[in-house]
């Protein structure tokens, strides 16, 4: 019998409200990591990316990581994890990870967050694997571009087709949760899709194609 998945975004899925990286990125700046500089530099490489659509030139710009150790982001990655974002995920959101787990489901997170992030919540909660925006590093720093594809709208559904789609999982047997309408495309590949807490428009046009809403 194939294997069978239960699929979460982060974002506004286990995560509510504010975004982990948002979270990080305070949690830097209160701590003098990030400076105004660095806040420059990725107002720079927004304002040259702006061209190829506001995804690129925001949410996968990193530009405010370019020249920092990954030792050192990845240490302070765990801190924040685990005093500032581990307390905001909800129990009801606990359990229902725990539950596709204790039925045998592999456990997937997939997000467009930073993989020094994601691997924090794939610990916490038993995930199997995490999937995340991963830092190219050159010279031992990060250089703030992503390496490979940037897990967000419908990228996340190629990344689900090229890595589980072969036939040796059951999509249509698994789970899948995300919170906004970028995830629909990545929904529809799952036989049980699901949006946690959408807001009142989502929820009505998505009454008919058969996605479950959860409420945290």
């Amino acid at each position: 019998m194939k294997r069978t998945l239960a699929l979460f975004d982060i974002d506004g899925t286990l995560l509510p409200g504010c975004s982990a990286e948002t979270i990080f990125i305070r949690w830097l700046a209160a701590r003098g990591v990030l400076t105004p500089a660095d806040g420059a530099r990725w107002v720079g490489r927004f304002l040259r990316t702006l061209p190829r659509g506001t995804v690129a030139a925001a949410k996968a710009n990193k530009g405010y990581l370019a020249g920092k150790r990954p030792e050192t982001i990845r240490a302070m990655a765990a801190d924040c994890y685990a005093r500032s974002i581990a307390p905001r995920i909800p129990a009801a959101a606990r359990r229902l990870v725990a539950g596709h787990r204790e039925s045998g489901r592999r456990i997937v997170f997939l997000s467009g967050t930073l993989d020094c992030l994601i691997e924090r919540f794939r610990d916490d909660l038993g995930a199997d694997e995490a999937i995340g925006s991963t830092l190219l590093v050159q010279d031992g720093r990060y250089t703030g571009d992503i390496e490979g594809i940037h897990p967000y709208g419908g990228a996340k559904a190629e990344i689900a087709r090229r890595r589980w789609g072969d036939g040796s999982f059951d999509l249509a047997g698994s789970w899948a949760y995300g919170d906004r309408p970028s995830d629909l495309a990545l929904l529809a590949l799952f036989g049980h899709p699901a949006l946690v807490d959408p807001g009142r428009r989502l929820a009505a046009a998505v009454s008919r194609r058969g996605i479950e809403i959860v409420r945290f």
